[in-house]
Order: C-alpha cells, then structure tokens, then sequence
C-alpha cells in the first residue's frame, strides 16, 4: 500500500474499531461437601490460576456456597 492510499484510509477515533472483551467478571461458586461440586473443586484448584493468568482483564471471584450445586456467573459490559 502506497503512503497516499494509507492517508485515504478512515481513522477510528472513537474507538468503533476496537475490540472490547464483554466478559468483565465470573463469579465462581462451590460446595466442599456435595459430590456434584467434585468437577468444580478439581478445576478451581488446579486449572483457575491458569485461566485467570490468560485472562487478566477478567476479573475472578470463587465464593464457597455451602449445600449448593456448582454455578458460574459471568457478568458483562452494559
């Protein structure tokens, strides 16, 4: 591309051209005790930390709910 052709080119100012991660926040809720929370006890443990390293405009929250199922709550950019 020539420097003309490249001047021609629109420019974003406003930011319609960015990408933006809708995923602000995952709130992530367990139970020591139930066997159902098994899967999510392993993968708070061992691969979270993980997760969290890869993702850091992500903000993680694990929270114990006792005598409750495993849930994931993701919260996103209004």
């Amino acid at each position: 591309m020539s420097t003309v052709a490249a001047r021609a080119l629109p420019r974003t100012n406003n930011g319609a051209g960015a990408f933006v991660l809708q995923c602000r926040k995952m709130v992530f809720n367990y139970c020591e005790k139930w066997g159902s929370n098994k899967g999510m006890v392993d993968y708070i443990k061992k691969d979270l930390t993980k997760f969290a390293a890869e993702n850091p405009q992500i903000e993680i929250v694990v929270q114990p709910r006792p005598a409750h199922h495993p849930i994931v709550r993701g919260y996103y950019c209004k």
